[in-house]
């Protein structure tokens, strides 16, 4: 039995996947922050979560959703350790099938405490990127996500 070469089985994925470099990019992106905010004990998922809910005195789970970029059930996934730390309360909205996020007083303080740090994670970043790099980075992935080109 003679080895075959399986190199186009099922296609190609060294580098030439944009799927699997943005992934692997925002893995370790991802990284820097949740290492940096984890001294007040949030990732950098939750920590976006608490700032975006903050931002009003209540926001319906769809409206934050679309606002985050995130479905429904991905963002209920990420709300509910919010919850349990107390950090966020999730009640019945007008329409009974709504539901409305609240940042809590706990919550406030803690993303005014995570501030700092995601502003040195943020600085890191930034200056890994370069002025030019993140100016560009930024023009691309707008042009990604709004589905057009550049």
């Amino acid at each position: 039995m003679s080895a075959k070469s399986h190199t186009a089985w099922p296609g190609p994925l060294a580098g030439g996947c944009v799927c699997t470099a943005m992934r692997r990019a925002t893995r370790s992106i991802t990284a820097v922050y949740d290492k940096a905010l984890a001294a007040v004990g949030l990732s950098v998922t939750q920590y976006a979560v608490l700032v975006r809910a903050g931002r009003t005195d209540g926001t319906r789970h769809s409206a934050l959703a679309e606002a985050m970029g995130m479905d429904r059930t991905t963002l209920t996934r990420a709300l509910q350790p919010l919850e349990r730390m107390g950090l966020l309360e999730v009640a019945a909205g007008e329409d009974r099938r709504e539901r409305v996020i609240r940042v809590t007083r706990t919550g406030r303080a803690r993303a005014e405490a995570a501030y700092p740090l995601w502003e040195a994670a943020q600085k890191e970043m930034l200056a890994r990127l370069g002025d030019r790099g993140w100016s560009e980075m930024r023009g691309l992935l707008t042009a990604v996500e709004k589905g057009g080109g550049t």
